[in-house]
Order: C-alpha cells, then structure tokens, then sequence
C-alpha cells in the first residue's frame, strides 16, 4: 500500500513537471491527462 501512494505521488509529480516545463506544448497537456488518467485509474484499483 504504501508503495502504491509512493508511486501515486512520484506520477503526479513528475506529470505535474511536464505540464508546467512546456505549458504551451498540446502533447504534453494531452500526456499530462493521460498520466492523472492512469494514476486515477490506478489509485481507485486498489
């Protein structure tokens, strides 16, 4: 479980850094949805 969170928080991060290192780029807002699609998914398999 703990793993789970880590992991949760390491995707948001990480897809939180891309969103703000290129916000004017679409592909990596559509990524960036992607990655929190992912991650909720994931989140809610537990």
């Amino acid at each position: 479980m703990f793993l789970q969170i880590l992991l949760f928080y390491s995707i948001f991060y990480n897809g939180f850094k891309l969103d703000y290192a290129s916000w004017d780029s679409e592909k990596t807002k559509l990524h960036g949805a992607l990655v929190h699609f992912k991650m909720g998914t994931q989140w809610s398999s537990d």
